[in-house]
Formats: structure tokens, sequence, C-alpha cells
């Protein structure tokens, strides 16, 4: 065990924890070095420059300080599950599994440690075992928010083998055998929804708790890595659009309220592409992206967007109504605002922009960085179809949206809700904004 500390440095000590926690990080680290130079065998000042470093982005150094935190304090299971929360990060997998279990060892109730090994085997495709952590994460911390959204997570693409004592997994699986049949040839109806959703809602409310679930946009994934994560690395940090993004095209469908946004939810878990190309449902909250609810359909190809446009348009006019705009558009709607030629598209021919080859040495920059990341490959299965705990508590988020925004359409589905923070939080600067955008859809 650490020797306790004198006095006068466990005052500076919780001045620097104070700072930290403040968010003023380099701040925290200028005071850190300090400290660390006057007690550089402190397993507790090592352990929160570690902290301090992952918050600037230097894991290395932060890994560095952890395993300098547990060689000085064998017992420290909060550095333990720091480092295994860094190498994690660093891609290094199995390392971290084997840091968060000698946490667990030390400190049994130790609910983080729990959920952070979930993440790892859900990455490695241990997903039962994920499962069994994040449960025994909410079984320690009830209210442990984070824990609930990983497992709700999961059960998007993976139905469990293992019995597990959760009500998240066996509300899932109720929900999954709740089927949406409509005729493909008709139009959805309101009322159709309306009784879904209230029905799939009440089984939710009578079995689990308020969860403050904090997504907005229902995925149906399939297995192809879009690399999405990557390419906005290279955009956030150099302004630049990645040459994989100048081949991305989206079918873009702009539901006129949140009924017919519930309804196109329906049309996407079903439909039928040949590449099961990954599609989602979404209320738009980004700063300065126009519109209020889409639905995207991610596609490789000019070619393959307007074939997948021709079909979809054919569903919605049947099952929804003909008046639901439908577009394709390029890659990401952030680059556009940066590069405005980025958006324009050419039937024939080639595109306005093209990829500079200047960006290349930038793309390979940021690619080197990313393999020190990334040492162990993802596993990923396709979604699920059918509903799932995920989709209902999203669609709740959906309709507090509508509400907010002066979509009364919302009042058909469920008019008995609050407002949470997460919906108020991400409004509260564009709530007039995303009401003009609605009103100019109607």
């Amino acid at each position: 065990m650490e020797k306790k500390l004198p006095l006068n440095v466990q005052q500076e000590v919780k001045k620097l924890v104070s700072i930290y926690k403040k968010g003023l990080t380099k701040e925290a680290w200028i005071k850190a070095v300090i400290l660390l130079e006057k007690n550089p065998n402190s397993a507790f000042i090592l352990n929160i420059s570690g902290m301090i470093n992952i918050d600037l982005n230097e894991h290395e150094k932060a890994l560095d300080f952890f395993s300098k935190s547990i060689e000085l304090n064998k017992n420290f299971a909060e550095a333990y599950n720091n480092k295994g929360s860094t190498l994690h990060y660093l891609g290094r997998l199995k390392e971290a599994i084997d840091c968060f279990k000698t946490a667990i060892k030390l400190k049994p109730e130790y609910f983080s440690a729990y959920n952070n090994m979930g993440v790892s085997l859900n990455e490695i495709g241990e997903w039962d075992s994920a499962i069994k952590n994040y449960t025994k994460a909410i079984e320690i911390k009830p209210d442990y928010n984070e824990a609930y959204n990983n497992l709700i997570k999961i059960l998007t693409f993976y139905d469990p083998i293992k019995k597990v004592d959760s009500t998240c997994v066996n509300v899932n699986k109720i929900l999954q055998l709740k089927k949406f049949n409509f005729n493909s040839k008709k139009m959805i109806s309101d009322i159709e929804i309306i009784n879904f959703y209230k029905d799939s809602n009440e089984i939710i409310k009578k079995n689990l708790n308020n969860i403050d679930y904090n997504l907005s946009q229902i995925y149906r994934r399939n297995t192809i890595d879009l690399k999405c994560k990557r390419h906005f690395e290279v955009f956030n940090n150099y302004n630049i659009i990645p040459k994989y993004c100048f081949g991305c095209y989206k079918v873009q469908i702009e539901p006129r309220n949140v009924m017919e946004l519930f309804k196109l939810f329906f049309i996407f878990d079903t439909l039928n592409l040949a590449k099961n190309n990954t599609r989602k449902c979404l209320i738009e909250m980004r700063k300065g992206i126009k519109g209020t609810y889409k639905g995207l359909i991610y596609c490789f190809s000019l070619d393959e967007a307007n074939e997948i446009k021709k079909k979809i348009s054919l569903l919605i006019i049947d099952q929804i109504n003909k008046s639901i705009p439908i577009l394709i558009k390029r890659g990401c709607s952030e680059f556009a605002i940066s590069y405005p030629d980025y958006k324009e598209i050419k039937l024939k021919g080639e595109q306005k922009m093209k990829y500079r080859n200047e960006w290349k040495s930038k793309e390979i920059i940021i690619d080197n960085k990313l393999k020190k990341t990334n040492n162990t490959q993802k596993v990923v299965k396709d979604s699920l179809n059918g509903i799932t705990l995920n989709d209902i508590l999203i669609m709740r988020n959906w309709l507090r949206y509508a509400k907010k925004i002066g979509d009364l359409s919302y009042q058909k589905i469920d008019d008995n809700f609050s407002i949470t923070p997460y919906i108020e939080n991400q409004l509260s600067s564009q709530i007039s904004t995303r009401i003009k955008e609605f009103n100019l859809n109607l």
C-alpha cells in the first residue's frame, strides 16, 4: 500500500483533483508536473497524471503513468481500470481485459470495471460474456445508464445464447417476437403505427424503470465498415475530404413529420437490398445541417444510389406518401459546408469537385496514427431485423423532438411523456432553426 502523503501534499492533490474535475486539463497538467517532481513515488499522483494525459490525447504517456502507479501499488484497482481503458483505446483488447479482471479481483463491486470489460469483450465478439459483465455492472449500480446503454446496443445485433438474468435481455426478446405486419402494396395506416408503438412502449414501462437513453438514430447495419470515424478524424484535423468519401453516396428520404418517420423505419427494417446497405432513420440535431427528419441509405456508387432511389421511391409512394422528398446526396453533409462544390452531383461525366492529390500526405499521417490504436480487428454482425428495445427507446426521443419543434403528429402516437435533458440540451441553441425547418416542409 502507498504511504500516506504529508498533509500539505494532500491539500495540493485535492486542488489538482478539483482543477481536473472542472475540465481545466492544461492547468491540471501543469500542477501535476510540479507535484510529480516533489512526489515521484506517489501512485495516486501518477494515476491522476495518467487520467489528465488521456484528456490531452496522450494515451501512450497515460499508459506509462498507470503502469508506474501499479508498480508502486499492486492493489490499486482504479489504476488497473484506467490502464485497461487506455489499452482498449490503443487496440490492445486482450491486455485491457486482463487489467479489468485484476481491478475486479481487487475490488469485487467495481461496476465501471465490469462495464469497461464488457466494452472490450464486445469488440472481440465475446458477446455473451460482454452481456454478463454489463448485467453485473447494473446489478451493482441499478441506475448505471452507461452500462444499460451498452447492453441495449449489443441487443440490436445479437440474441444471447447463454441464459442471463437481465430485464433488458428479457424485454428485448419479447419485443423481437412482435411483428409489424403490413401490406407492402397498401398505405401504412396511422393506427397501425399507433397500436404497435403503444403496445411495445407498454412492455418497456411495465418491466424497466426510466432509462436515460441518449441516442436518436436507428440503424440497420451490415458488416461492411465504412470507417466513418477515420474519415472524420481526417476531416476534423485537416479540413480535407478523404479520398474514400468521393465515391460515397446516399439516398436521403425526408419525412415531413414524426409519423412519417415511424413509417419509414418499418420500411427500412424489412427493406431487401442486394448488398443489405446500411441505413438509418434519425432526427436532425447537428448544428448547421438543414432538415428535421431523415432516412439515409448508404451507397458505394452513384449508379447504385440511382437504383436504390428508384426502388425506395416506389415503396414510399405505395406505403407512405408520394409527396415525401427523396434525393441523392454525396458523402457527409459536414463536408459540403467547407466545400460547397462537393455536394454538386452530375448524373453523367466527372463530378464538379475531385479529390486533391496534395491531401494524400495528410491522410497518411492519420492512418499512421490510427495504426497504433487498432491492433485488434473489431468483430461485427448485421443488425437484427424486427423491433428491439433500442428502437423503442430512440422512438421516444423522436416524439420528444417532435413536441419541441411543434410537430403535433406526435400526439397521435403518444402524448404522455416529459422532455428529457438530452433533447433539451441538444436543441437549446437551435430550437428556432428546427421549428423553421419543420414548417418549411409542411
